[in-house]
C-alpha cells in the first residue's frame, strides 16, 4: 500500500474517531436527501405528462416528457388567471403583511419598553396570542365580525347582526383583509425581535442627543431606527417567507395566491401546479440569500448585552398611559381572546 494511500486512510480513522463529526456526517447526508430529492421530484414533475390532464391533452400522448406545462402555463388564455394574478397578488400580501406587522409590532415594542404606559406585563403577555393561535382561526373570525347576507351572500356576522353595519366587500374579502389578518398574526415577530433591542439597548446616545436639542425626528432616524435596523431585518425575511407560502388565510378570505392556486390546480393542472411550487422556492432561495448579505450587514452592529441604567421612560402623561392602554387593550381582546371565546361558544350550538 503507498504511503500517500496509507495517510488518507488514517485521515480517515481520525476522522470518523471524533463522534461529533460522525453526527454532522450523517445529518448532512439526511438533509441532503430530505431537501434534494423533493426539490428534484417536482422538478422533473414539471416537464412529466401525467394522464388525464391538460399535459396529456395538449400533447396527445400519456406519458413521457414535454414543454407543454411550462408553454400553456406561460403563454395560454389562462395564463393571467393561472400564474399573473396568484403571483402579484402573493407579492402584494408579502409586502404588505411584513408593513403591517412591523408597523403594529413595532409600535406596541415601543410602547411597552420605552413608555411608562398602564397594563404593560398584560398587554406584553398577551399579544402574543395571534402567533400561537393558528392562521385560519383570525380569518375566521374576521368573516364572523364582518360580514353580511347583502355583501358577501353568506350569514350575517357580528356587526350586521347587532347593528346593522354592511362593510363594503374589499373590506370583507380579498387583499386587505388577508393582510391585515396576516399582519396581526405575525406582528409577535416584529414585537420580539424589536422590542429585545428596545429593552435592551443603551439609551446615552438618545439622551446625548436630546441634550444638544436634536429634534425628535432626527434621533429616532439617526439613532433609535439604525439600533433596531437588524430585528426589522429580520422581521422582513420571516415574515416575506411565511406569508408567501401562507395557504388557509387566503382561502378562508378569498385572495388567490401562489399557494391557494397549487391546490386549485393540482388535479386537471398537476405538471403547471409544479411550476408553481418551483417559483415558491425560488422566492424563498431569493430570501435565503437576502437573509446571507443582511448577515454581513449586520456585523457591523454591536448587541448590547446588558440594560442601561440611563434608560428614561417616555411619560405619556396620566391620561395619556390609560388611554392608548385601553386601546391596546380593545385590540388584543379582539385578536386574541374574542377568538378563543367565539370558537368556545360555537362548540356548543348544532348546525
Amino acid at each position: 500500500m503507498k504511503k500517500s494511500t496509507k495517510i488518507q486512510l488514517n485521515k480517515i480513522k481520525t476522522y470518523f474517531s471524533k463522534p461529533h463529526n460522525v453526527i454532522l456526517l450523517c445529518m448532512g447526508i439526511l438533509l441532503t436527501i430530505t431537501t434534494v430529492a423533493p426539490i428534484v421530484a417536482i422538478i422533473e414533475d414539471t416537464f412529466k405528462i401525467h394522464p388525464g390532464t391538460i399535459d396529456a391533452y395538449l400533447s396527445g400522448k400519456q406519458s413521457g416528457y414535454s414543454l407543454y406545462n411550462y408553454i400553456d402555463l406561460f403563454t395560454s388564455p389562462m395564463a393571467k388567471a393561472n400564474l399573473w394574478t396568484p403571483l402579484t397578488n402573493t407579492i402584494y400580501l408579502a409586502i404588505g403583511t411584513c408593513f403591517v406587522s412591523i408597523i403594529f409590532g413595532g409600535i406596541v415594542a415601543f410602547l411597552i419598553t420605552r413608555t411608562n404606559m398602564a397594563w404593560r406585563k398584560y398587554i406584553s403577555s398577551i399579544f402574543i396570542f395571534p402567533y400561537i393561535m393558528p392562521q385560519w382561526t383570525l380569518a375566521v373570525v374576521w368573516q364572523n365580525v364582518f360580514n353580511s347576507n347583502a355583501i358577501t351572500g353568506t350569514s350575517n356576522g357580528l356587526l350586521a347582526s347587532l347593528f346593522n353595519i354592511e362593510m363594503p366587500l374589499w373590506w370583507c374579502k380579498g387583499l386587505f383583509p388577508t393582510i391585515v389578518v396576516l399582519g396581526i398574526h405575525y406582528a409577535p415577530f416584529a414585537y420580539i425581535l424589536i422590542g429585545g433591542i428596545f429593552k435592551n439597548m443603551d439609551a446615552n446616545l438618545e439622551e446625548a442627543a436630546t441634550i444638544l436639542d436634536t429634534p425628535k425626528h432626527k434621533i429616532f432616524t439617526k439613532i433609535t431606527l439604525p439600533m433596531i435596523k437588524p430585528a426589522i431585518l429580520s422581521t422582513i425575511l420571516l415574515v416575506l417567507g411565511g406569508a408567501m407560502g401562507s395557504y388557509p388565510v387566503p382561502h378562508y378570505l378569498n385572495l388567490t395566491t401562489l399557494s391557494t392556486k397549487y391546490v386549485s390546480m393540482n388535479d386537471k393542472y398537476a405538471g403547471e401546479a409544479s411550476i408553481l411550487a418551483i417559483i415558491m422556492m425560488l422566492f424563498g432561495v431569493a430570501i435565503m440569500i437576502a437573509n446571507q448579505i443582511s448577515l454581513k450587514s449586520r456585523k457591523n452592529y454591536t448587541t448590547v448585552t446588558g440594560k442601561s441604567g440611563q434608560i428614561s421612560k417616555i411619560n405619556l402623561g396620566k391620561v395619556g398611559k390609560y388611554a392608548i392602554a385601553t386601546v391596546l387593550v380593545v385590540i388584543t381582546f379582539f385578536t386574541s381572546i374574542f377568538p378563543i371565546v367565539s370558537f368556545a361558544f360555537e362548540t356548543f350550538f348544532s348546525v
